[in-house]
Order: C-alpha cells, then structure tokens, then sequence
C-alpha cells in the first residue's frame, strides 16, 4: 500500500525519519518502512555541550538534525564508539540548541539552551530527563530566557545560570538556585549584585561556596568574576582583581584549591597576562603560573588532567610563540607541552560558544564546539583527542541536516528510485539520487558512484 501511495506522490519529504506525504484518513502507513535522508551541511552544525556518564555513553547537544545517520533534533546519546544510542529515545528532540548538560547522581539529566520544547511539550530553556531520555515531568522550572550553564550540588539542588530575568513567575537576576522539583530556593539571595549580563560558568567549591563567571557581567565589584557563600550572599574575602570590561567563559578549581580562570581579558589586578591566569585560593594572582598567549587571543574552555597539565581550548593560533591552533596543552606553571602534537589544531568557527572539554583518565580528550576539521580532517562540532594530540578516527559520529526528497518512481519490481537534495540515506553515501528496496532499505546494487554533484528535481 505504501508503494502506491508513492506512486501518487510527486513531492516528498523526509522529516524525522517519516514519509511526509498527503495520504487518505483511513490510510495507515507501514511502520515497517523508515528511510533517513540526510544531506552534508553546508554551514557549520555545532555541538555546544556535552557530559559522559559513568558507563561511558556520552550525551551531547548542540544544532543539528541527525547524528551517524540516525535522526536526531539537536539532542543524542551516542555509545562510547561515537554511534547513537538508540535505546535512548528524545522523541522529537528539542526545538532549538541545547547548551548545557548535566548529570545528576540518580542519573537523571539537567539540559539547558535556547529551545522552548522536549518531545513537544512546554520546557522552555530548562527541562530534565530520566536516564532513558523521557521528560521527567515531576520538574517544572518555567524560564523566560535562555541558560548557559547548570550545576548541580551534593544536596541535588541546582544552580543554574544565563539571561533569563524570570523563573516561575518571580523576578530573578540570571543566576538562581533551585530545589529538586525545580521550585525556585527562596533562601538563595544574591544581594549586593547586579548581575546584568550572561553568566557562563558555575563551579561549586567542596566548602559550598560558588564561583561565577560571565560575559561582561556586572556585579556588585564592576568585575566579572565573583565569588559566592552558599547562601547567594557575596564573599568579601575574594580579591578580585579581573579587569571591568574582560568576559570570563570558564573557572576550573585545582585540588590544591588553586583556581584557573579563562576568558577574554589582558591584566589581572594590574598584572598583564593574557587569556588564562592561575589564583590562589584569596583570589590573588599565582605569579607561578605564565600565560603564552598574545593580545587579543582568548580562552572559552579548560580541563584539568589526573597529573596536573592543563588542556585549553579557545582563539589563539600560537602559545609561547610555537604554532598551536586554538587548542593546547600545558605544563603546570602555563608553558606549552609540545608533546601534545595537535599538528593543524582545531578549526573553530566561533571560539566564544565552543561548547565542552572534558579529559578521561586515559588521558583523550573529547571536544564539542563550533568547528569543522581537526588537523585538517573532517570533524563537524565532536573529536576525540588521544593523549600524543593525534585524532581517535575510530571515534567519528557525523553531524548532519535532514535532506529533501523532490521526486520518487516506483518500477515494477517494487524498488524505488529516489532524487532530491542529499548526501546519505541510512548512513549510507548517495549524491542526490540512489535507489531503495521495497522495505525502504538501500539498494546497494544500485551503485551511482559519486553521485550528482547537485540537486536533482525530477526523474
């Protein structure tokens, strides 16, 4: 039946996996039949954040429509060799970027960003899931603007940070604290502050107190960086010597309690140094620590290593003048470790959004961002790193649109020739035309060798 509705059909589209054509009322279509058409993107498919759970499957988010040719709206769980989870179910994913992802110890997952939807339900820019990806629907936080970073506490309450103004009905200053249900915890005060720009980054101290960094922020001290009791209330001890006009995108706490701080600024409490500085514990500059940074550069993100040497991650095309592009490693006082061989670096379109790093105990590297290649290979928005600095080409799940059928002929054997505008269909490489078996599969013995090198309209 399906095959006849084909016939009849002379404009087609793919859309998540499902044949979009105009079919009788009475007429069910053969859930049998799931073909994904997938086209190569023609601009940048950013991954902006990431987490990797204790099983090692990763959980990722950004702006794209399919991952390692499975349909998937802006929001996956890939397996630990980079291919999509398919136990994990988002439905229809959410409507527009995510930014933020985290992992609660009960191992439900925190998403935060830009989107108003989850598998079509009401969640603007704040939602949580179950571990198996459904909504979580005990958790009603109603924003009205969008999150850059969430942090959850030993207590599981959640510290959750962005532009938003409002959170269920109340007026709040970007940076709020909420309870497990996702209420608003009215004992959370930040007094003292005007926090009138984006905050976008969270670290929570083992003491309780909270660090909070952000993009031109404006604070009770003018600086963009403060630190936090565990009531809200602000941290007079702190010597806070960041510059007014500096953005902060990142603050990583040491074990020694030592903070590293990265962002966009050239001094620190009158000191010059670049992109990335060490403090101590009171917040005064560690002179031990050296930035190779020159004016201009910036850092977005840092990762700590089990043996103390730092992996940076941001806009910059050399660090202690030797040729590192926009992604490093370093010594513990800030030189370069040129070991770590990244040969053409990291391709990064817009290093201020460049999503998340994190660093295994074995030493690799994962990397999700607005970029395109690493070491002039292939990589849209995701790359493994081994720790010598070469790319893990094992692990490569493939960033994807959800391509355009324009025209179907139906022959009489029942396989069906397909036209349109894409690249892969079920993963597999077909330049804008290709043929399916009759249950929707790939025809591999319709070999079209390159393909078409553009958009066909009709056959």
């Amino acid at each position: 039946m399906l095959i006849n509705l084909l016939k009849s059909s002379l404009a087609v589209i793919f859309f998540i996996g499902v044949t979009a054509i105009q079919i009788p009322a009475s007429t069910a279509l053969d859930p049998t039949f799931t073909t994904v058409v997938e086209n190569k993107p023609t601009t940048y498919l950013p991954m902006y954040s990431h987490a990797i759970q204790s099983d090692g499957k990763i959980i990722v988010g950004g702006l794209f429509g399919v991952i390692s040719g499975k349909v998937r709206q802006n929001f996956a769980r890939l397996n630990a060799d980079g291919t999509t989870d398919e136990s994990f179910q988002v439905g229809t994913g959410v409507d527009e970027q995510v930014m933020t992802i985290a992992v609660q110890s009960d191992g439900k997952i925190l998403i935060g960003g830009f989107f108003t939807t989850y598998n079509g339900v009401h969640r603007p820019y704040l939602a949580r899931l179950n571990a198996n990806g459904s909504l979580d629907t005990s958790f009603n936080a109603i924003l009205d603007n969008v999150v850059y970073r969430i942090a959850v506490q030993s207590d599981g309450n959640i510290l959750v940070g962005g532009e938003f103004n409002n959170v269920n009905g109340t007026a709040v200053n970007r940076l709020v604290r909420l309870n497990t249900d996702g209420s608003l915890d009215n004992s959370f005060s930040v007094t003292n502050t005007d926090v009138s720009h984006p905050v976008r980054s969270i670290v929570i101290q083992t003491d309780g107190k909270i660090m909070i960094g952000g993009q031109n922020i404006t604070l009770g001290s003018n600086k963009p960086l403060l630190r936090l009791n565990s009531d809200g209330t602000t941290d007079s001890t702190f010597n806070n010597g960041v510059e007014n006009s500096a953005s902060i995108y990142e603050v990583v706490i040491q074990p020694d309690g030592k903070y590293l701080i990265g962002g966009t600024f050239g001094s620190y409490n009158g000191t010059s140094i670049v992109g990335i500085c060490r403090l101590n514990s009171d917040g005064t500059l560690d002179m031990s620590f050296s930035s190779g940074l020159s004016d201009f550069d910036s850092i977005n993100k840092i990762a700590l290593q089990t043996d103390g040497q730092i992996i940076i991650v941001g806009s910059f095309l050399t660090y202690n003048s030797s040729a590192a592009r926009n992604i490093a490693r370093l010594n513990s006082n800030g030189t370069i470790d040129k070991s770590f061989n990244t040969g053409n670096g990291l391709g990064i379109i817009n290093s201020t959004t460049t999503g998340s790093l994190t660093v295994s105990n074995d030493g690799t590297v994962l990397v999700t961002g607005n970029f395109e290649d690493y070491d002039n290979l292939t990589h849209w928005g995701i790359v493994k790193i081994n720790s010598s600095g070469s790319s893990d080409e094992t692990f490569s799940p493939r960033l994807g649109r959800v391509g355009l059928l324009t025209d179907i002929v139906v022959q009489p054997d029942g396989r069906i020739i397909v036209a349109g505008n894409f690249s892969y269909i079920n993963g597999v490489a077909n330049e804008k035309v290709a043929r399916l078996l009759p249950n929707g599969a790939i025809d591999t013995a319709f070999n079209s060798g390159t393909g078409v090198n553009g958009s066909v309209s009709a056959i």
